[in-house]
């Protein structure tokens, strides 16, 4: 069966978070990236980032044989680390997020664009020693009408 283009776009951008290690020229290793709603604390190893898909606006395109989409994401991510340095690797991270999603905005030719929307960051003290944060992400494409599978 024909994978859709937002399956497709979502493949790509795990793939893209994937890359992002010393080796590759950011700051920090991600260890894991998941698509699947879980606890930071399933997440082993960290630091990881969890793809939450937030669902997308469509409407109708000119001409009107497209159907012009904008796909939400949030992408949460954790970092272990000791009480002194959590703020400091929790911002390598989103960064790191930001640079990887920016080599390819257009997703392998499957988007229109990504866009950053906005960043946030938080510590979890009480029960583990993690910091991390969310990078919100919107990704215009654009499909056939009633047909999600052919740009």
């Amino acid at each position: 069966m024909a994978t859709s283009i937002r399956e497709q776009i979502l493949t790509n951008v795990k793939t893209t978070l994937e890359t992002i290690k010393i080796s590759n020229g950011y700051e920090i290793d991600v260890e894991s990236v998941l698509r699947v709603q879980r606890s930071p604390y399933d997440a082993i190893p960290l630091p990881s980032v969890i793809i939450y898909d937030l669902g997308e606006d469509k409407e109708e395109g000119n001409p009107y044989q497209f159907t012009n989409c904008n796909l939400h994401l949030e992408l949460i991510f954790w970092n272990s680390g000791g009480y002194e340095n959590m703020s400091e690797e929790a911002i390598k991270l989103a960064c790191s997020i930001e640079k990887a999603l920016g080599v390819d905005s257009k997703r392998g030719g499957l988007a229109i664009d990504t866009d950053i929307m906005r960043n946030s960051f938080t510590l979890d003290e009480e029960n583990f020693p993690v910091g991390g944060g969310s990078v919100t992400v919107d990704i215009m494409y654009r499909h056939r009408v009633y047909n999600p599978y052919t740009q």
